[in-house]
């Protein structure tokens, strides 16, 4: 109906103009569609924990495909008189503690000055899904624990899998960004203390990741191009295990991505851990297994 009315009144409009009766209806202005108002500002809560490090050790917690926002990180730990410090880099970038503090790769915002207690930090999360590191790292000399906490100030709430989500099976290719792949980056995803009780990643004074007798640790890579996006490959990694001790024990995964193994119950020593995709080779994990 309201189509019909619009139209009958184009009919009128144009018959008094080419007919001369002196009829003279106004100019028409034409409606503006109000905009949808955007989505408000809200904060969520992405990462909430306690931590424990002993000197000159660090770990770090990924925060992956975050909306555009304002992260911003807190931290309090039991002495102040020890030094701990706040990175943010770029998820998947740097290898180890020892690289973070020396600038030897890259760092989006740090919080560093040794007399500032509880530590606050915040960077601006710019558009395009990014994915970031939060590294904690002891400058002291003693062993120290405390608590930390990441929010998310955003128009957009970062997604979660709905839990017992069961992903539908895909080619893990899709929707990954074109090759060829130009840098590989390992890390450590998990360690199990036994019956799926986990425990953070840290490194010592010396850079080596320290696993205890007796756990079952998970590495993980990824594959980025010569933009720095994780992108397609075209033939699955290779591990390579360097463990003259016979401190792992290597297990069977249906992931490529991924390499799991027990540590010893008793043997300890030093491991390297590389992998190799497409011909590129990755960094090198230095690890040490040890009595607890």
């Amino acid at each position: 109906m309201k189509r019909l009315l619009l139209s009958t009144g184009l009919v009128a409009t144009l018959s008094a103009c080419g007919g001369g009766s002196g009829g003279s209806g106004g100019p028409t202005t034409p409606t503006v569609p109000t905009p949808a108002p955007s989505a408000p500002l809200t904060r969520s809560v992405i990462d909430d924990r306690s931590w424990v490090l002993k000197r000159g050790a660090g770990i770090f917690y990924n925060h992956d495909r975050l909306p555009e926002g304002t992260l911003d990180v807190t931290m309090e730990w039991q002495n102040g008189d020890i030094p701990v410090s706040i990175y943010i880099t770029p998820a998947n970038t740097c290898p180890d503690t020892t690289s973070v503090r020396n600038g030897a790769c890259p760092v989006l915002a740090k919080s560093n000055e040794p007399k500032t207690k509880p530590k606050q930090l915040t960077y601006a999360v710019p558009a395009g899904l990014p994915s970031i590191a939060v590294w904690i790292v002891n400058e002291g000399g003693q062993t120290t624990e405390g608590t930390l906490e990441v929010g998310l100030t955003s128009r957009e709430v970062p997604a979660t899998p709905a839990p017992g989500a069961t992903p539908t099976p895909s080619d893990p290719r899709a929707g990954l960004a074109d090759g060829p792949v130009a840098n590989a980056f390992i890390k450590v995803r998990s360690i199990d203390t036994g019956n799926q009780k986990y425990r953070d990643p840290f490194q010592d004074r010396n850079g080596f990741w320290v696993i205890y007798n007796g756990e079952f640790v998970v590495f993980d890579l990824t594959q980025k191009n010569a933009a720095n996006q994780e992108c397609k490959w075209v033939n699955d990694p290779s591990w390579d295990v360097t463990d003259p001790n016979f401190a792992f024990i290597i297990k069977g995964s249906s992931q490529p991505f991924l390499l799991r193994a027990d540590s010893d119950v008793k043997n300890v020593g030093e491991i390297t851990v590389q992998a190799t995709i497409d011909g590129v080779k990755s960094n090198v994990l230095k690890v040490k297994v040890q009595a607890k």
